[in-house]
């Protein structure tokens, strides 16, 4: 749904970033984190224009070569970046609280596993309540590799998913397609040093599912704007979902 392009102006090079209009608070989201974060940098957005249903974006351009970066590296960025994010007020991120997740869950309800379909609201709010009564701070939303850029310091771009929601999520991203679960970030999205029990564990399938759902509702939206129909992804994010509630189930009954 973008276009990125490294361009020019005497002499100099920059990032010019093209959404459709219905996606122009990426750049205010940049924009407003580009000057909060100061340990894990965000890049400047220089200026915002909207032309012919676009929405235009002239940003900084970080030099760098692509490095491969270690899954504690990754760990620590998430930490840092959260860790200067906890207090946000602004009106820019929606709050993903349970209300939010579940106005999603219900617009795709038909899309979901029977295991989920079946649950009322009430049952959904109980399940879930570890997570939405967790710690918050703005969440990336498309945590990955590609999404930081290291050069003297670590950079972190493309906020299109961004909002103000529990900080576990960001590390769910991560390793929702993951079949096993690492020990270390159970400990960093516990938020403690600690060893690692079935509570922790139960806590974070619980999270990979929520974001999983979250992908499902993002593959429908994106049908108004790309001629797909995502039929793939959903049938990947339902079967993880079935073995992650499958395996919740597991460890909570052991």
């Amino acid at each position: 749904m973008s276009k990125v392009y490294l361009i020019k102006i005497a002499n100099k090079e920059y990032i010019l970033k093209i959404n459709h209009i219905d996606f122009i608070k990426e750049f205010y989201k940049q924009k407003y984190l580009s000057g909060r974060c100061k340990f894990i940098r965000i890049p400047k957005v220089y200026n915002i224009a909207v032309k012919n249903n676009k929405a235009i974006a002239l940003m900084e351009f970080i030099p760098h070569q692509k490095n491969k970066l270690r899954l504690n590296e990754i760990l620590d960025v998430i930490y840092e970046f959260h860790k200067e994010t906890e207090n946000v007020q602004s009106n820019i991120f929606i709050t993903y609280d349970f209300n939010a997740f579940y106005k999603e869950l219900v617009m795709i309800r038909t899309y979901l596993p029977p295991i989920l379909k079946s649950q009322t609201k009430k049952q959904l709010k109980e399940f879930f309540a570890e997570i939405f009564d967790s710690k918050y701070s703005i969440i990336h939303g498309d945590f990955h590799e590609d999404q930081i850029i290291k050069n003297k310091n670590y950079y972190l771009i493309d906020f299109i998913s961004s909002f103000y929601g529990p900080k576990i999520l960001d590390y769910a991203y991560i390793f929702k397609y993951d079949k096993k679960i690492k020990k270390q970030v159970l400990i960093c999205s516990a938020g403690e040093k600690k060893i690692p029990n079935k509570e922790m564990v139960s806590k974070f399938l619980k999270s990979l599912v929520i974001i999983l759902i979250s992908d499902i509702f993002w593959c429908v939206n994106r049908r108004k704007y790309e001629h797909k129909s995502f039929a793939t992804q959903i049938l990947k994010a339902n079967r993880a979902i079935n073995r992650n509630m499958a395996a919740i189930i597991d460890t909570i009954s052991n």
